[in-house]
């Protein structure tokens, strides 16, 4: 007869935390210590669950909380629960669920939200025999059948891309690199003939400081040069680093050509999984492909630190606003996978019921926004010479004054 318990660890907790989580093909960067400390800057509260069968950790949920207004705290658990086996997730996700009722009565949850890092095949690239880490990880409709099963519901949103690309980093660099397509494998041949130079840096680096004023200017080009790229603070990119420092599990890559920097990114990752997911460029020299070969070497890194996967982290398919970046990420092959976003755990079926309604009407008001502007801004741009000239005919003229 095992002994199972849940509890709330503390900061005494987290080297053990964070073992946990990186030796977790389930687990990544999100559900890291140090990603919940730095998720206070952005006035979410962490909490984290630990489910412990005598004496040992099985499951680890990291609850992030903001307030809901009247209906309490929202709670979401990004790319969680965090277990090692199936096994381990059956008999820990019982005592969870019973836990949450604890915890609702000092935390009064408006939603209780999950998004665990499960999906369905939407186009492979190679043999999926040679891809263990995206089969026996995200293809496992086993264990989204637990979560089912056990009460939660599939809501039709997502709070992390919906749309994955993924290279599985069990195979070898020359096999990955035959999965892009054809102009891709000579833009990266390219920028390295060319001379691009490709370095990366650490917090204790002398240089940093330089280096991440540098990436910033470079994300606030990005944002201005593609309206509505996702930018945070200054402050912010500094304090991921400050809170990973000796790590290793963060490094900020540079691609440059004749001490002019091009391009930078911020890789993040764990023994299981690496992605880059915050990166910035100019305009400099852009016949040298500088960023192809700086997604390449970040590849290459991750495989070296040791990751089993790469995540390309998103691409939004069949987008005119997006198709830039998502296009340059497809062009490098790798699975797509379309996940199972978000799913809700109903404590309180009124207040899970507000809560859904309205998360989907702000939702769709937010969508219907932003394609409203962006084809506003095609029409303005693709007729500029039009309204200008109907602009000018609709101002009065402007009399000449006599002496």
């Amino acid at each position: 007869m095992t002994n199972l318990k849940a509890k709330i660890l503390d900061t005494k907790d987290k080297i053990i935390w964070d073992r946990f989580v990186d030796s977790s093909p389930w687990g990544d960067i999100l559900q890291t210590w140090e990603w919940g400390e730095l998720k206070k800057l952005e006035k979410w509260r962490p909490v984290r669950v630990a489910i412990i069968e005598d004496g040992k950790l099985i499951m680890a949920v990291q609850i992030l909380l903001k307030s809901a207004s009247v209906l309490g705290n929202y709670a979401y658990i990004p790319h969680g629960p965090v277990f090692l086996d199936k096994d381990d997730l059956e008999k820990a996700l019982p005592v969870f669920i019973e836990y949450l009722h604890v915890l609702n009565k000092t935390y009064n949850f408006a939603s209780v939200e999950i998004e665990p890092k499960l999906g369905n095949l939407l186009q492979l690239n190679g043999e999926l025999e040679k891809q263990p880490n995206i089969s026996n990880t995200y293809l496992r409709h086993d264990i989204i059948k637990i979560f089912l099963d056990a009460g939660f519901i599939q809501t039709g949103r997502n709070v992390q891309p919906e749309y994955k690309l993924l290279y599985d980093l069990d195979q070898d660099l020359d096999d990955l690199i035959l999965l892009a397509k054809k102009n891709t494998r000579y833009n990266v041949r390219l920028a390295e003939k060319k001379g691009v130079i490709v370095k990366e840096y650490f917090y204790e680096d002398e240089i940093f400081e330089e280096k991440i004023n540098i990436f910033y200017e470079l994300i606030k080009e990005t944002q201005k040069r593609a309206k509505g790229y996702p930018a945070r603070s200054q402050s912010y990119y500094k304090s991921l680093f400050e809170l990973f420092a000796g790590t290793k599990s963060i490094v900020l890559t540079e691609a440059s050509f004749q001490g002019d920097v091009i391009a930078m990114n911020i890789s993040l990752r764990t023994s299981s999984w690496s992605s880059s997911f915050y990166a910035g460029s100019n305009r400099l020299h852009p016949n040298l492909k500088a960023m192809y070969l700086l997604r390449w070497k970040s590849i290459e890194s991750a495989k070296n630190f040791g990751s089993k996967l790469y995540d390309f982290w998103g691409f939004v398919p069949n987008s005119t606003q997006h198709q830039g970046y998502s296009d340059q990420k497809l062009s490098f092959g790798g699975t797509q996978i379309s996940t199972y976003g978000v799913l809700s755990f109903p404590l309180n079926p009124v207040k899970y019921w507000l809560w859904d309604e309205g998360i989907k009407t702000r939702t769709d008001f937010a969508i219907k926004s932003r394609e409203w502007t962006w084809k506003a801004k095609v029409f303005v741009k693709e007729n500029s010479a039009k309204i200008k000239k109907l602009v000018q005919e609709k101002m009065p003229s402007k009399s000449v004054k006599k002496d």
